[in-house]
């Protein structure tokens, strides 16, 4: 059982790349709008809502309604139900909230030269180099919010994937011939270990959403059953925070242990 999630700048020829992949190893493919669209009926959530928490966006409520971190929680519990599933590719953004640890996954990302991303938009558009340079900036705003909002880094990090393609270097060919042989090694096999961490990260998803719909925005993670909240934000009563999130939390099945702890 594999999962490939999927990233690409604009004009790296990702669409391609990731339908090839998707035909020779007989892959269902899941985008970004298809994830929100099952959060949305799930959740109830407006879709248009979904979409912009994935654009990066923020809402001017924000501040009152947590509205940003509520939809990223749905989000996080469509993507980790997709977990415990095998053979498709997540192409998206949405796919930077999967956890590194979960072996299972193979994490990909398609870049190219700036100058290279201008020449397609060129070629294709039939613009001016001005105008292609707007074009390609605009099209990196999305992944960088989102990728800063749930991770703290640039979506261009090597660091957050196992496999880093530079296409303008290898060309299409062969960027679908390195996914392919990856998405094949025994590496990527799917273990105990990996299938818990997966499940962990399902139960931390849906603690975050209880929590979130009891006005709470804590960092949730989860171990074998031990969640652990991370309270980011200043609070007066912090003891009386804590036994309160201790209690929403205890409740939950499959949670067998709380710890609080201060970020």
């Amino acid at each position: 059982m594999s999962i490939i999630s999927v990233l690409s700048g604009g004009y790296c020829h990702g669409d391609e790349v990731v339908h090839k992949v998707a035909e020779t190893l007989d892959f269902q493919i899941l985008d970004d709008l298809e994830i929100a669209r099952r959060a949305s009926e799930r959740y109830g959530v407006p879709l248009k809502k979904l979409q912009r928490t994935l654009s990066g966006r923020v809402s001017a409520f924000n501040a009152f309604t947590n509205e940003r971190q509520q939809n990223t929680s749905y989000l996080k519990a469509v993507v980790a139900e997709l977990l415990t599933e095998s053979n498709c590719i997540l192409w998206g953004s949405s796919g930077r909230l999967i956890p590194g640890q979960i072996s299972h996954v193979l994490g990909v990302c398609i870049v190219a030269g700036f100058d290279y991303r201008c020449e397609q938009v060129m070629q294709e558009q039939g613009v001016s180099k001005k105008e292609a340079l707007r074009i390609v900036q605009k099209d990196d705003e999305a992944p960088m919010l989102w990728t800063d909002h749930v991770l703290g880094k640039s979506p261009w990090d090597a660091d957050i994937y196992d496999v880093f393609i530079p296409v303008d270097q290898v060309g299409v060919t062969k960027s679908i011939d390195l996914i392919c042989e990856s998405a094949n090694s025994e590496a990527l096999e799917s273990t105990p270990d990996s299938l818990q961490t997966a499940k962990d990260f399902q139960l931390a998803a849906g603690v975050e959403i209880l929590l979130g719909k009891a006005g709470h925005d804590v960092a949730v993670s989860v171990k074998a059953g031990k969640a652990i909240l991370t309270i980011d934000k200043h609070t007066i009563m912090l003891s009386r925070l804590e036994e309160e999130l201790k209690r929403i939390v205890a409740g939950v099945d499959g949670v067998r242990e709380v710890e609080t702890k201060v970020g």
